[in-house]
């Protein structure tokens, strides 16, 4: 419904302009947040997504890979702020986005059980009762079949690209939850904006979890239907929280963990870092005395 071979072949020949920002997330990761703190940045917090405005998120930020069916099309995408730049949103592996040196990346990921959980919402919010069995759920996420690649995949080609190249940010979500104006900070200087205390305290405001959710309808990615609409549907924008990886049973939690630890036995992305729980300690141990 969403991509075609021709959208996806248009991904992989598009060639970045100076004026991309590229915003690359697995699913579920701090997409729609980041491509919101992106925007209020470059707007220095007066970003207007009403009618009067640019009237929705997907207006204004094309979504590459499904590009012009899901989105705005990229070569109708309004250029945003001082610098006009075009804000782009990906789910693709790095290796399946053409790099240039000249455009930005900004890459969010976050704890693989958080981001299973949350997928497991979001397909929910979609199919209701057609939606699969928890189970089969995990062993999707848990294998080559999860959309985009899966999660151990998708951070280890990201992280690989940041550590190449200056133009590229790695953040992760659990770090936009503690410090959101520190992340404010980091982005704008990334974008080579400048701006004021006051500008700051909007952004931040903007790009906050509740105001977010209180203008949901200008973030959604699909239009309303007998699922999303129904008193069990849920939301869009759940909870936001940082500990959703809590949610999941103690088995999940073993098989994300499992998984996560033997795709990445041999990457360069350090999970004991930023996720040491995923690490079991006799390895743990042997990364902090290297």
């Amino acid at each position: 419904m969403m991509c075609s071979k021709k959208s996806y072949a248009a991904t992989a020949n598009y060639q970045p302009q100076p004026e991309d920002i590229f915003i690359a997330t697995q699913m579920k990761c701090g997409t729609t947040w980041t491509q919101q703190i992106v925007f209020e940045v470059l707007q220095h917090g007066n970003g207007d997504l009403s009618d009067e405005g640019y009237r929705h998120m997907y207006a204004l930020s094309p979504w590459i890979e499904t590009s012009p069916t899901s989105s705005v099309p990229m070569d109708r995408a309004p250029l945003i702020g001082e610098h006009k730049n075009r804000i782009i949103k990906t789910h693709m592996p790095a290796q399946l986005i053409p790099h240039s040196d000249q455009a930005k990346y900004i890459y969010v990921t976050r704890h693989p059980a958080s981001c299973f959980a949350s997928c497991v919402d979001f397909v929910h919010f979609l199919a209701g009762p057609l939606a699969p069995k928890r189970e089969d759920l995990l062993d999707w996420f848990c294998s080559d079949d999860m959309f985009w690649t899966s999660w151990p995949d998708h951070v280890e080609s990201w992280w690989q690209r940041s550590q190449q190249h200056d133009n590229v940010l790695f953040i992760h979500y659990e770090e936009m939850k503690k410090d959101l104006p520190a992340i404010v900070d980091r982005v704008a200087k990334f974008l080579s904006v400048e701006l004021t205390e006051t500008e700051k305290e909007k952004v931040v405001e903007k790009a906050g979890f509740e105001y977010m959710r209180d203008k949901e309808e200008h973030f959604e990615m699909f239009s309303p239907n007998m699922f999303t609409v129904s008193k069990k549907g849920g939301r869009f924008m759940k909870t936001g929280s940082a500990e959703r990886y809590k949610d999941n049973s103690a088995y999940e939690l073993e098989k994300i963990k499992n998984y996560c630890q033997q795709k990445l036995a041999n990457a360069s992305y350090p999970l004991a870092k930023f996720y040491p729980e995923l690490v079991d300690q006799v390895a743990q141990k042997s990364v902090d005395t290297k």
